[in-house]
């Protein structure tokens, strides 16, 4: 076999691992998000009740965490997500 005809199977599958690691914003929030409210506990600003109803809220597609989520995108203002959140878990 030549030179010419050798073919690297290892990079034809990391060519498709590339194409399958598209970075989506409801992936980069599923990414993300779980950090944000493990963070929000322990700093003490969530209890730990509070993070793990917030984070089950999230998990169901909540409406008003998506809404919060999605002012934080457009103004990138983190005291104002954190008190929706804080909002968010207290109404329930």
């Amino acid at each position: 076999m030549s030179a010419w005809e050798f073919v690297d199977e290892d990079d034809e599958d990391d060519d498709e691992e590339e194409e399958n690691d598209v970075v989506t914003p409801q992936s980069a929030r599923d990414h993300v998000f779980p950090i944000l409210v493990a963070e929000l506990v322990k700093e003490s600003i969530l209890s730990s009740s509070e993070g793990t109803s917030i984070m089950k809220r999230f998990a169901e597609g909540n409406p008003a965490i998506k809404t919060a989520l999605d002012m934080y995108d457009k103004n990138n203002d983190m005291a104002v997500l954190v008190e929706t959140l804080q909002r968010t878990v207290a109404s329930h």
